[in-house]
């Protein structure tokens, strides 16, 4: 059995790291739509290693692949990118949308009260107009 050492294992760890950075930054990038897209056809090379859904295209009766491709930027347009508009994970995302469904939430809340005042309100006139 082969033991790594601790160079080797730190070595794969910054790899792996390096390779998830270069991930999330390219994924940012699409995000922004700072990307190429390039129309693949399933009669040309290499549109079977593609794994996205394909699409039909009705003007060439064949089916097609979009594949995105970021735009290549140095580390210094990619900082300034994510000052103008940082990365949001996904867990962001989620609270954000958490949030704007209680703002919801609490906007239907108060119209509901109102209404039921206003309906106990108009009511008792009526009552009392009935009772004259």
């Amino acid at each position: 059995m082969e033991t790594k050492t601790d160079n080797q294992i730190l070595r794969e760890f910054f790899q792996k790291a390096n390779e998830d950075k270069e991930k999330q930054k390219n994924y940012h990038l699409k995000v922004l739509g700072l990307s190429h897209s390039t129309r693949v056809y399933e009669n040309e090379q290499g549109y079977g290693s593609i794994n996205i859904l394909p699409r039909f295209d009705d003007y060439k009766r064949l089916y097609y692949k979009d594949i995105v491709t970021p735009i290549n930027v140095t580390d210094e347009e990619y900082a300034k990118i994510c000052e103008i508009h940082p990365l949001k994970t996904s867990i962001d995302d989620k609270i954000d949308s958490i949030a704007d469904n209680c703002k919801t939430i609490k906007v239907a809340s108060v119209f509901y009260i109102v209404w039921c005042i206003l309906s106990i309100i108009i009511g008792l006139i009526y009552g009392i107009l009935l009772l004259q």
